[in-house]
């Protein structure tokens, strides 16, 4: 292996050999056809600069060689190293490892990089791919959903059983002894309303568009609702959830799914005609002084937070909910037929790519 040059004390000015890898990006262009963008040209050339820090400190990079030992460079690249090259260690004494994602970049980059040479040894290139793909799999539980460690532990405590054994407890709950009538009222009504926002989510994977929604009557569809999301009441026995406006909308259109089940059926009726919900109405809204006032995107969070955290310690968000009831199995080279089914579905309804669903939502199941 040759011996680099010290480094160059600018660090944003680009060596010689990382100005010819940024040209050759931009003539060899993506595979699929089109050109990179300066951006990602500079994410490119950057991230392989760091990466071969990471296995020659204080050394400028002049070419490719350094990753032909693959061994060496994922040795080097699973930790966080200072200046000199040494292991940084955390409060607890540990070797800090590097984040899945950024392991990710620096050997996409690497890839990238290495596939301007034809003569690049294929079975290199090939452990190299097969590390990257195999950490789009995975999640590391210092950046899954968020950063949060918080929320990774309670994808890894809060169970599907448990959120229906709350719903159930919701449905169902009686007066207690020591509230008074209008205590009761109030609370039931927040707890039967969420309780019906809550399914609502868990069906169609939603995030929080559920607190726009409004009442639309008709015989048939399709319906003119209008932009704006709908709950088409077609018959006592028959529903269908309209969203015009989500997060991704503009990219994948208009969602319309049909509403299934006995009783979220029967709970959609009874809440309408408590509610004295008109044609246009919002379909849920709070309850303040004796008004209704309608909700904002982020009430949603509140109601589900309030609730869970009153009934399971823990507060659960609608992103959350999604892991929750993720179709993914745990095992993604074990899933069948009905499983890629119900996954396809459920990243459909939310409005995002499967690449998606598993890299960023899916919660570790071990």
């Amino acid at each position: 292996m040759i011996t680099a040059r010290k480094s160059r004390s600018d660090k944003k000015q680009l060596s010689p050999y990382e100005l010819q890898l940024s040209q050759k990006l931009r003539e060899k262009g993506k595979v699929g056809g089109g050109t990179y963008s300066e951006t990602t040209i500079q994410v490119y050339v950057s991230k392989c600069r760091l990466a071969h820090q990471r296995c020659h400190p204080g050394t400028v990079l002049e070419d490719m060689e350094w990753t032909k030992d693959y061994q060496y460079v994922k040795e080097k690249l699973n930790y966080i190293l200072d200046k000199e090259g040494k292991r940084i260690k955390d409060e607890d004494g540990k070797d800090k490892e590097t984040s899945n994602p950024q392991k990710s970049g620096f050997y996409n980059s690497i890839i990238m990089i290495c596939s301007l040479y034809d003569d690049y040894p294929s079975e290199v290139m090939g452990h190299y791919e097969i590390i990257r793909d195999e950490l789009k799999k995975t999640k590391d539980d210092n950046y899954s959903l968020g950063g949060s460690k918080v929320k990774q532990k309670i994808l890894e405590e809060v169970s599907k059983d448990d959120i229906e054994k709350m719903l159930d407890e919701l449905r169902t709950s009686k007066k207690k002894e020591d509230e008074s009538p209008d205590q009761y009222e109030k609370r039931r009504r927040k707890e039967q309303m969420t309780w019906l926002m809550m399914r609502l989510t868990i069906l169609f994977s939603l995030r929080n568009e559920i607190a726009s929604v409004r009442l639309r009557i008709a015989k048939k569809l399709p319906v003119d609702a209008g932009e704006g999301n709908w709950l088409v009441k077609l018959s006592a026995k028959k529903y269908v959830l309209v969203r015009n406006n989500y997060k991704t909308s503009a990219r994948y259109g208009q969602k319309i799914n049909d509403i299934t089940g006995v009783q979220i059926i029967s709970r959609l009726n009874k809440w309408i005609k408590t509610e004295d919900i008109k044609d246009g109405d919002l379909l849920f809204t709070a309850f303040d002084q004796g008004r209704k006032t309608p909700l904002h995107s982020y009430d949603i969070s509140h109601y589900f937070g309030d609730i869970t955290k009153d009934k399971l310690k823990v507060r659960i968000s609608t992103t959350l909910l999604y892991s929750i009831y993720s179709a993914s199995p745990s095992d993604l080279s074990k899933a069948t037929l009905e499983d890629t089914t119900k996954m396809k579905k459920q990243a459909d309804n939310r409005g995002h790519t499967m690449a998606i669903k598993l890299s960023v939502y899916d919660k570790q199941k071990k």
